[in-house]
C-alpha cells in the first residue's frame, strides 16, 4: 500500500489551474513536502490572475491509516485527538454535531 493526501481545491481557481502548465508540479511538490503536518497552500497562475490557494495540501498519510478531515473557509482541517492541532473550535463543534445525530439516528 502506498500514501494518500488530501487537499482542497477552489473551484473559483478552475480556470487558472486550466491555464497553468506547472500547476502539477507545484501540487507534487507541495505533497511530498506537507510531511511536516502544517497545510501547503498551492499556487495556479492564470493569464490574467493568480491564486495563491488555488489548491491546499490537508493531510497526508498511510493507506492503512484514517483520515478525518474537513473542507470549510477555502481550506481544510485534520481532526486529530490532539486539541492543539489547530482546527478551530466552531469546526470541531460541527464534527460532533455530526456525529451525534448520526448515534441518534442509528438508535431509529
Amino acid at each position: 500500500m502506498g500514501w494518500n493526501t488530501v487537499a482542497v481545491i477552489m473551484n473559483d481557481a478552475t480556470g487558472d489551474i486550466a491555464a497553468d502548465a506547472g500547476f502539477g508540479s507545484r501540487l507534487a511538490k507541495a505533497m511530498r513536502i506537507m510531511g511536516n503536518g502544517k497545510r501547503v497552500d498551492v499556487a495556479a497562475h492564470g493569464e490574467r490572475s493568480i491564486h495563491c490557494n488555488a489548491a491546499t495540501i490537508v493531510s497526508h498519510d498511510h493507506a492503512d491509516g484514517h483520515q478525518i478531515v474537513v473542507a470549510h473557509g477555502n481550506t481544510g482541517y485534520r481532526i486529530t485527538g490532539d486539541p492543539s492541532d489547530g482546527v478551530p473550535d466552531e469546526v470541531v463543534r460541527y464534527v460532533e454535531t455530526i456525529l451525534k445525530r448520526r448515534k441518534q439516528a442509528a438508535k431509529k
